[in-house]
């Protein structure tokens, strides 16, 4: 049984709860930002969920770990939650640089890839969770 008490176990949570309320205020900013912007609702709702969502999972997994990180089943649901959903964000990512520009034959095509990131790492983690919960880990 480890000790969860150390200083530097401490000192890694508290930094887990300095970023938690960056994210969360990066979120905030994000949407509020988009919403101020004029854009139409439609593409307020994509742009605020896209580049929101990946800011609100790393605000709620950060403070999550800083809260609850002496428990195992939480560390075990944080740990799926964050293998899924960076292995998903890389996937959508490589997909969208190097699929985007065979399918549309634009300059700007691989800049796809810098939205289905973010929408990859947020399905990543709900699914990596929902495994995790399903499964009994």
């Amino acid at each position: 049984m480890e000790n969860y008490n150390t200083p530097l176990w401490i000192a890694v949570r508290i930094i887990a709860a300095a970023f938690a309320v960056y994210a969360a205020l990066l979120a905030i900013a994000i949407v509020y930002g988009v919403a101020r912007s004029g854009y139409s609702t439609s593409q307020i709702i994509s742009s605020a969920a896209d580049f929101g969502a990946a800011a609100i999972f790393v605000s709620i997994m950060c403070g999550l770990f800083a809260i609850r990180a002496h428990v195992p089943s939480v560390r075990r649901h944080l740990r799926y939650a964050v293998i899924f959903g960076l292995v998903l964000g890389i996937a959508a990512f490589v997909a969208g640089f190097f699929i985007g520009p065979v399918t549309a034959q634009s300059p700007q095509a691989p800049l796809f890839a810098f939205i289905l990131a973010p929408i990859g790492f947020s399905v990543g983690c709900i699914a990596g969770a929902v495994y995790c919960y399903v499964r009994a880990c």
